[in-house]
């Protein structure tokens, strides 16, 4: 078993049967621990599944499918759930993931957002290089 924290910088990549556990803050209140396993990667179609974990308080999957429109990607998240109570399946746990969804995707645009800044960067120093050492040999 490995451990990541929030501020592990290398992670590693998704496999079928990888399991990870998620401690998610709820209105700085609540500590809740999920776990869910990954049951899906289809690289043709596009597509990562997860589902919770066994001893979670509510049970489903999650679906993540990446579509190519253009020179976009949209990403597109379904989410089925059922627990065994059914006033928190109509009324706390659509909002709680939304606004987990919500949060995940907005972390993802920060994290290529990143990425595309550092290779950006990376691109620009190349390109320094090049005339730099052009310059030296003229």
């Amino acid at each position: 078993n490995l451990l990541f924290d929030s501020t592990s910088t290398k992670l590693p990549c998704i496999e079928l049967g990888m399991v990870y556990e998620l401690n998610l803050k709820l209105a700085k209140l609540l500590n809740v621990g999920v776990a869910f396993q990954i049951t899906e990667i289809n690289e043709a179609e596009k597509i990562i599944e997860f589902t919770y974990g066994k001893d979670n308080k509510s049970h489903g999957r999650q679906r993540i499918v990446f579509k190519k429109e253009g020179n976009k990607t949209f990403i597109i998240h379904y989410s089925n759930f059922k627990s065994d109570s059914k006033f928190r399946d109509k009324h706390l746990y659509p909002k709680f993931h939304e606004k987990c969804m919500d949060e995940f995707h907005a972390n993802l645009h920060e994290l290529i957002k990143l990425k595309t800044k550092t290779q950006q960067e990376k691109e620009i120093i190349k390109d320094q290089n090049t005339i730099i050492n052009g310059l030296a040999f003229e």
